[in-house]
Formats: C-alpha cells, structure tokens, sequence
C-alpha cells in the first residue's frame, strides 16, 4: 500500500470513527425502511417532536455500511407553509350613488387578476354597518360575493378600533358593487382590492390533552390554559365564544417556553405569541409564528364586562418533513435528541434544482433508545482537546510517512 493510499485509509478510519461518536450524543433512533432511491422524504411525527425538546438541529441520518462502516446521509428540513400570495390589485374607481337601500361604490379592474379582499377606509367615526357585495363581467348580471357584511367602528377616550376590511372566497370579476346599507353618507377616503392567500400548505391538528378554564377577579381577567398531548409546532389558534352579544375585548396568547422545578414546586416561564383583540365582528382565528411546544396560555381583557365563555378550541401546525439524499448502500436509521446539536452543514442545500419534485415516504421504524457506554460520562467528542488530539495525531502519522518516502528517495539517489 503506497502512502497515499495509506493516508486515505487513515483518514477515513477517523471520519467514521467521528461518526460513531457522534451517534453516542443522540437519546433515540428509528430504522429508515425501504429506502431505495438517491432521495427521500421522511415526514417527523408527534413523538419525534417530544423528543426534540424544542431543538430542530438535534437530527441526524446516519447509515451502517455492510464493512461496518458509520456514514451520514444529508438532508435538508422543510417546514411545509407553502407559497403566499399578497398582491394588490390595481382598479378605477367608477361610480358612486345612493339610493333607498343605501350608498353604492363601484370598481372596475382592468386586468384577469382575482381578490379576495378589499380594505376600506372611511372619514366616518363611530360607524356600525352591514354591506353587500357583488360582482359582473358586464354591468349587466351581477353576482353575490358577500351579503349582510358587518363593519365596525369604536372611537373613544378608552378605545380606538375598526374593522372595515371585507373577506370572501377568491373572485374573478371585472367590476364590483359594494352596498354600505346605511342613511348616513359614508365618505369613503380609499379602498384596496387585494388577493391574499396560501396555497400547498400543508398543515395537521394538534390533540388537545386538557383544557382550564379560570377567572381572576382581581385583574379582570379570562384564562385559558390548553396542554397538548404531544410538544410539537404550533401556528395557529381557532375557538368560539358562546355568547351571541357584542364584544370587544384584548387578548393575549402565550407559549410554555420553559419550566424550573424548586422547592416550593415547578415555576413555568410562558413568552408571548401574539397580542390581538377578540372582537364578535371578526373571525377567531390567530396566526403567529410556528413554535414547539405543549403547553398554550390565552388570557383575555374582561374589564368591566361579564366574562366570555368558549368552547370548540383547534390548534394547528405546519407539517415539516426532512427530504434526504442516499448515494451509499446500508442500512439507515434517524438519529434524535440531542439538545447541544448544532445545525449540520450540508453541500445540498445550495442546489435544491437538483432535487426531485416527486419523493417517495420512507416509514419510521419503532423508537428505540440509543446505549451509551458506561464507562465514559461524555461523548468522546465533547471535549475539544480529543479533536486537537487527534488532527495532531493525523498530521504526525502524515508528516512520519512523507519523511519516511523523502528519505528513501533522497538513498535512491545516491546510489
């Protein structure tokens, strides 16, 4: 064996090695079936999540060759929110006109483009009315988009707040017709028409476990203390409020960050999520950026009001999935649970054009928890002086081997 191939062995003996290693500062893994293509998506599961605690970079592939050998497969983690589309669309303000039944605006838009909202702006205060709105192709037969539309405006020492933003299903028409049904004259400053949507998301419901309900009468306040079966992400927040009369009422969202166990019992440490107003004129639904957790607090602004009460809650989160590369044959498994992992670094992330649109799912094997040695208390490579040991064990083998060729070349050419 000549030293370069000798070098290489070396080498490679040493990645592996590290490899192994690596696999030692993970808590679980799951055997990786039927994988039988150069790429594959693998979806994460609930109790993957939980096991996550919260740390996406603690995942690993890894695969045992038939030699023995330790390798690591790349992938590249996808959090499936899909595309969003938010685009105004420009339009000519037409006519406006009134009649017995009320005010009328109308709008044309020049191009094909289709809305799915329109945002008003009125001078008015203190309004509280009901629109229609239609659209047509000719002016001739128009078609309901929207009826009885409730819009609102509160203006007063204590609140500041309007709705006036119409939402309905995608349209496609070159004008529309909106009916403020009132007596008053709305003067209507601007409007935007504008489409707004999601598309190819992907999202699953997240099991609620338990659900509190509780009332602080010395702050006035509502609580709701919601814990799911699994930590997993979270992105959004829907429930109903059985009341049927008005309300106005701040709200604020909330996520179990962290927790502390002391001697007087476990302090939880919650970090917003959003701070909103639940209204009866708008829909209750609440977005906020996609978080771990099991564990949601909402806490609601009685003030003087009579409390609310609710029921149908429904959390939601975008699905994420891992969309991997095998080049080497072996059998794989996924690797989890290692809260110090840092984000691995992989050459595939700057050429997704190079990867398939259609992937095949691999199945997850059953969890099974990974062996530590007994005989040590940390992975091997933890410590940092065990790396600085071995790149200088590496470049010594490499610096005894050249001068070991130099000086058998330096006898050949005297003699």
């Amino acid at each position: 064996m000549n030293l370069k191939n000798k070098i290489a062995v070396f080498l490679f003996a040493g990645i592996s090695f590290s490899a192994y290693a690596q696999i030692k500062t993970f808590d679980y893994q799951r055997e990786l079936k039927n994988v039988t293509e150069d790429w594959h998506k693998i979806s994460l599961t609930p109790e993957l999540f939980s096991q996550l605690k919260g740390n996406l970079n603690g995942i690993r592939i890894f695969g045992v060759t038939k030699d023995g050998d330790t390798i690591e497969a790349p992938y590249i983690l996808k959090v499936l929110k899909g595309k969003r589309v938010d685009k105004t669309i420009d339009f000519k303000r037409l006519n406006t006109s009134f009649n017995a039944n009320g005010h009328y605006f109308s709008f044309k838009v020049p191009t094909e483009d289709a809305i799915n909202q329109i945002a008003l702006d009125f001078s008015n205060e203190n309004f509280d009315w009901k629109l229609d709105l239609e659209g047509s192709q000719d002016q001739k037969e128009w078609f309901t988009v929207a009826d009885d539309y409730r819009i609102l405006s509160i203006k007063n020492q204590r609140t500041d707040y309007t709705f006036s933003t119409l939402h309905f299903p995608v349209s496609n028409y070159t004008y529309y017709r909106l009916l403020v049904k009132t007596k008053d004259k709305p003067v209507l400053n601007s409007a935007s028409l504008v489409l707004d949507e999601i598309t190819d998301a992907s999202r699953s419901s997240c099991d609620i476990k338990a659900t509190d309900f509780s009332q602080n009468k010395d702050t006035k306040q509502s609580i709701i203390n919601l814990e799911l079966t699994h930590a997993v992400p979270i992105s959004q927040l829907t429930f109903k409020v059985n009341e049927t009369f008005d309300y106005y009422r701040p709200m604020k969202i909330e996520y179990l960050k962290d927790s502390t166990e002391t001697e007087k019992g476990w302090r939880y440490f919650y970090q917003t999520l959003g701070q909103t107003t639940l209204s009866s004129v708008e829909d209750i639904s609440f977005g906020f950026r996609s978080t771990i957790t099991n564990k949601i607090r909402i806490t609601v602004e009685n003030g003087s009001n009579v409390p609310l009460t609710f029921n149908d809650f429904k959390v939601t989160g975008y699905d994420h999935e891992l969309v991997a590369r095998f080049t080497t044959p072996a059998s794989y498994f996924l690797a989890y649970g290692n809260e110090k992992a840092y984000a691995p670094r992989y050459d595939i992330t700057s050429f997704t054009n190079k990867i398939p649109t259609q992937l095949n799912a691999l199945t997850l094997g059953d969890e099974i928890l990974i062996k530590k040695d007994a005989t040590s208390t940390s992975p091997l490579f933890e410590n940092k002086l065990w790396m600085w040991a071995l790149m200088i064990l590496i470049i010594a083998v490499m610096g005894w081997f050249t001068f070991k060729m130099l000086g058998k070349n330096s006898r050949q050419s005297s003699v």
